[in-house]
C-alpha cells in the first residue's frame, strides 16, 4: 500500500500523511491506499468538500469497473438520532450530488472506537430495469465516518465529520476488491495534534 499522497522514496522521506508536518493542516487524516491507486488533486474543484479522490483509474474498465476511495468533509445532520440514521443521511447527501439511489445495508452498520468511528456498507444500482439485477451494474461500497458524533457528551451541535467512501463493481467486490478496499479503510485515522 502507498500513503495518501503516493509519495516516492525520493520525496521528503515522509511515508505517512500524519508524519508530514507540512500536510497536517491540509489533510486532517491518514490512510494507506492500494498500490494500484492514483490520486486526483481535490483542491482544484470549486466548492468541493472532497479532500481526497483516488482510484485505479488507469486500470479500470470504464466508469463501473473503476475501484475508488475518497474522503469527504461533512457535517452531522442535526436530525440524525442514531448511527443508522447518520449513515442514511450522509449517503442521501452524497446521492444528491451524484443522482444515484444508494441503499445503506442496515445489517452492516457498526460503531467502533467509543462511537467515534462508524462503518457501513452500501449498494448502488447504476442502471434500472433488468440491468439493475446484474452485479455488473451495481456498485458495492463502504463508508467509514470519523467523528465527534452529536449525541456523545461535549460534541458540538454541528459535529465535523470525515467520511471515507470506497467502492467497486459488486462482482469485483466479491472477487477480492472489497477486501482490498476494507484493508485500506481500516487504516483511515484522524491526524491528532501532538
Amino acid at each position: 500500500m502507498q500513503d495518501v499522497l503516493g509519495k516516492s522514496e525520493t520525496d521528503d522521506g515522509c511515508r505517512s500523511i500524519s508524519g508530514c508536518a507540512s500536510n497536517r493542516a491540509a489533510m486532517p487524516f491518514t490512510v494507506e491506499l492500494p498500490d494500484d491507486f492514483v490520486t486526483i488533486p481535490a483542491s482544484g474543484r470549486a466548492k468541493s468538500d472532497f479532500l481526497l479522490v483516488s482510484g485505479n483509474f488507469g486500470t479500470g474498465g470504464g466508469t463501473t469497473g473503476v475501484s475508488t476511495l475518497s474522503v469527504q468533509r461533512a457535517v452531522a445532520p442535526a436530525d440524525a438520532a442514531d448511527v443508522a440514521a447518520l449513515a442514511a443521511a450522509l449517503t442521501a447527501a452524497r446521492d444528491a450530488t451524484t443522482g444515484y439511489r444508494t441503499a445503506v445495508l442496515s445489517d452492516t452498520v457498526r460503531v467502533e472506537d467509543d462511537g467515534r468511528r462508524i462503518t457501513f456498507e452500501t449498494r448502488t444500482p447504476l442502471a434500472t430495469g433488468a440491468a439493475e439485477a446484474s452485479s455488473t451494474f451495481v456498485r458495492h461500497g463502504l463508508g467509514v465516518v470519523l467523528a465527534q458524533i452529536p449525541w456523545l457528551p461535549d460534541a458540538p451541535s454541528e459535529a465535523p465529520l470525515l467520511v471515507l467512501w470506497a467502492g467497486a463493481r459488486e462482482d469485483e467486490w466479491v472477487d477480492g476488491v472489497g477486501a482490498k478496499l476494507a484493508k485500506a479503510a481500516a487504516t483511515f485515522r484522524p491526524v491528532r495534534d501532538s
